[in-house]
């Protein structure tokens, strides 16, 4: 239900973002595409 959606979605977000390998993307995460900065994104800034 809504709840158990809620609950499992920060983990899912983790894995669909920052961990699982992207064809396009020679294998590497979405998050790769971004500019990091001390770990930390720079996009609101």
């Amino acid at each position: 239900h809504s709840t158990e959606r809620h609950a499992a979605l920060p983990t899912w977000l983790q894995r669909y973002n920052w961990r699982r390998p992207h064809r396009s993307l020679q294998r590497k995460p979405p998050v790769s595409r971004l500019y990091l900065e001390d770990n930390l994104l720079t996009t609101h800034t």
